[in-house]
C-alpha cells in the first residue's frame, strides 16, 4: 500500500489497515507482520483481551519494537520493493512454471523478475535481447507502446497485418508475410489475446510462429 497516496473516501478495510500497520512496525518477515497485526488488532480494534486491557497490548508492541532481535532484522515489508521483486513472490513464481511449464527451467535467484506492468516488461526485454539497429516485428493494430519504445532503444520496427475476415470475423495473418518480415529480425513481440483485436491465437498459429522464430533464429517476447 502506497500510504503517501492515501485510500479513497471511503474507509478502507479493516485486515487491509491492519497489515498495512504492522508491515511498517514489523516488516522482517510476513510471520511477524501477522503476528503484530494481531496484537494491533487487540489494542485498537478490540479494546483489549481477556487478559487485560488496550494498554497491555500497546506495552507489548512497544516492547517487542524495542528488542535487540526487532531492530537488527532486515525489513522486507514496508520500504520499497526489490527491483526485481520480493524473493517470496519469485519463489512462487517459480513454483508455478514448475507446475505448468516444467520444461522452462524458472530459478527464482537466476532468471525470474518481476516488472512492474507491461510497459516496464517491454522495455526490459528489448533492452536484455537487442542491440541498436535490430529488427522487432509485432502484428498490427498494435499498441502505440510497440514502435515508440523501439525508437526510444534505436531498433527499426516492422509490422505484419492482421486481416479480418469478412464472414467469420476472426483475424489471420500471412504467413509469407510473417516469414520475410523475420528473416533478419531479432525479436518478434507476441501477445496472446492480442491487443487492440482481441485475437486469441490458435495452437495451429503458435506452432507456425514457433516454427519461424526458430527457423530464421529469432526470439519471440511474449
Amino acid at each position: 500500500v502506497n500510504w503517501s497516496q492515501g485510500f479513497p473516501n471511503e474507509p478502507p478495510p479493516q485486515e487491509m489497515a491492519l497489515a498495512a500497520a504492522a508491515a511498517l512496525l514489523d516488516g522482517a518477515s510476513l510471520e511477524g507482520a501477522e503476528s503484530m497485526a494481531k496484537l494491533l488488532e487487540d489494542a485498537v480494534v478490540n479494546k483489549g483481551t481477556a487478559n487485560g486491557p488496550p494498554e497491555e497490548a500497546l506495552r507489548a508492541i512497544l516492547k517487542r519494537l524495542q528488542t535487540v532481535e526487532s531492530t537488527e532484522r532486515r525489513d522486507l515489508l514496508s520500504q520499497y520493493s526489490f527491483p526485481f521483486g520480493l524473493p517470496l513472490l519469485r519463489k512462487e513464481l517459480q513454483a508455478y512454471y514448475a507446475r505448468f511449464y516444467p520444461g522452462l527451467a524458472a530459478d527464482a535467484e537466476e532468471n525470474v523478475t518481476v516488472v512492474l506492468g507491461a510497459t516496464e516488461g517491454f522495455a526490459c526485454s528489448l533492452r536484455s535481447v537487442c542491440a541498436p539497429g535490430d529488427r522487432v516485428v509485432f502484428f498490427e493494430p498494435f499498441h502505440e507502446l510497440y514502435p515508440s519504445q523501439c525508437k526510444l532503444w534505436h531498433l527499426s520496427p516492422q509490422a505484419v497485418t492482421l486481416r479480418e475476415d469478412a464472414f467469420s470475423g476472426e483475424w489471420k495473418f500471412d504467413i509469407a508475410e510473417l516469414e520475410r518480415a523475420l528473416r533478419g529480425a531479432r525479436a518478434l513481440l507476441l501477445n496472446t489475446p492480442h491487443n487492440p483485436t482481441g485475437k486469441v491465437f490458435k495452437q495451429s498459429e503458435l506452432e507456425t510462429i514457433a516454427n519461424l522464430c526458430v527457423r530464421h533464429d529469432v526470439i519471440c517476447v511474449t
